[in-house]
């Protein structure tokens, strides 16, 4: 969450609309995220919490200044914003986005409401505090199919294993393995999930490190 803040240079000032369900782990930036900030979040009427007229509403009339959703919402606001032809968004600088697969086309269709935007495309796993990686996407190239995955954030890291939890080569495939401070202790009283997807691997003669697979 701090990373996000000082990559994105989040702070009093900023405000987050509040969408994202508390079960749903994209969630915890909008409070513990901005309040660390010391920044604004801005509730929806839980009577119009669905409605995304009203989401464009509050950005415009509260200043909201980041967006933290999962595609899906982001694509029912632009339906919105497309539809009615507006408002524009001209305080909205700094779109987080995460929990799913982005739309390509995602980056442009809200920065022809809020130009010069910062889109981060945000990847990860509630097992290792969320986002692991980020992607800042200043331009889609027309060949993308889907935007690039990204670099690991502040002490995060990634590794991509073969099956015998090997580092492999660059190109080769595997399955990607998460680890870092964030890492996060097991399930709760599921032994055996836990051995299953935290696994100590050697990744080097010498080094070994605590991994979610």
């Amino acid at each position: 969450l701090l990373d996000l803040n000082r990559s994105y240079g989040i702070g009093p000032d900023d405000a987050v609309l509040a969408l994202s369900s508390p079960s749903f782990d994209m969630s915890v930036y909008e409070t513990l995220g901005m309040l660390a900030a010391g920044g604004t979040l801005v509730l929806p009427d839980p009577a119009a919490a669905k409605d995304p007229a009203h989401w464009a509403d509050l950005i415009e009339r509260h200043g909201v200044t980041v967006w933290n959703s999962a595609p899906a919402l982001l694509g029912l606001l632009l339906d919105q914003l497309e539809h009615a032809g507006g408002p524009a968004l001209p305080r909205l600088r700094t779109a987080f986005l995460g929990g799913d697969w982005i739309p390509v086309t995602h980056p442009d269709r809200l920065r022809a409401f809020a130009p010069g935007l910062a889109f981060a495309a945000l990847g990860g796993a509630t097992e290792a505090s969320i986002h692991s990686v980020e992607y800042r996407v200043d331009r889609v190239d027309p060949t993308w199919t889907k935007l690039p995955y990204g670099r690991p954030m502040a002490n995060q890291h990634t590794y991509i294993l073969d099956p015998a939890d090997r580092l492999v080569p660059v190109g080769v495939p595997g399955e990607l393995h998460l680890g870092g401070v964030g890492l996060a202790r097991g399930y709760l009283n599921r032994p055996e999930l836990t051995a299953e997807k935290f696994v100590r691997v050697e990744l080097e003669p010498g080094r070994t490190e605590r991994l979610y697979r």
